[in-house]
């Protein structure tokens, strides 16, 4: 059964929900990379998030019955989903936690629009490489007929 989120129109962006991961829908072709995180990065990401938390939340979007689509966060929530099924850290430990619930935001958003919010949280989080500015920049022409 999906997640459903019927938050009227007085939610705001700052609320926070709490949701299983494998309940949001991911669109890959949203993420503002040229290729995904290694499994490596995504280890350290969920490692990261049982030690300290989740320290930001992912940000979804309503889409058609009120089930979630990912817009910003891909990392997080594949190492929230890593986390729910289990994994063997760097050194050597099992770690998982069946449980685990991914912090959500929510956004209006369509998929130009969710597409480019990635691309600017990634230029602005994480260095984004020549190779994905390229393939982002040809992505915004291509599918979107920007200049």
């Amino acid at each position: 059964m999906a997640t459903q989120v019927n938050a009227g129109e007085g939610v705001k962006r700052s609320d926070v929900f709490h949701v299983d991961p494998f309940e949001i829908s991911v669109k890959e072709e949203l993420r503002g990379r040229h290729t995904p995180p290694t499994e490596q990065a995504v280890i350290d990401m969920a490692v990261s998030m049982l030690t300290y938390g989740q320290r930001q939340p992912v940000e979804c979007r309503k889409i058609e019955d009120h089930r979630l689509q990912l817009n910003l966060g891909f990392t997080r929530t594949a190492a929230a989903r890593l986390i729910r099924t289990g994994f063997t850290d760097t050194e050597g430990n099992e770690r998982k936690d069946p449980s685990f619930m991914l912090k959500v935001v929510l956004s209006v958003a369509n998929d130009q629009q969710a597409f480019i919010n990635n691309v600017v949280e990634n230029a602005h989080r994480n260095q984004t490489s020549a190779v994905d500015d390229a393939y982002n920049q040809q992505r915004l022409r291509d599918q979107y007929g920007m200049s």
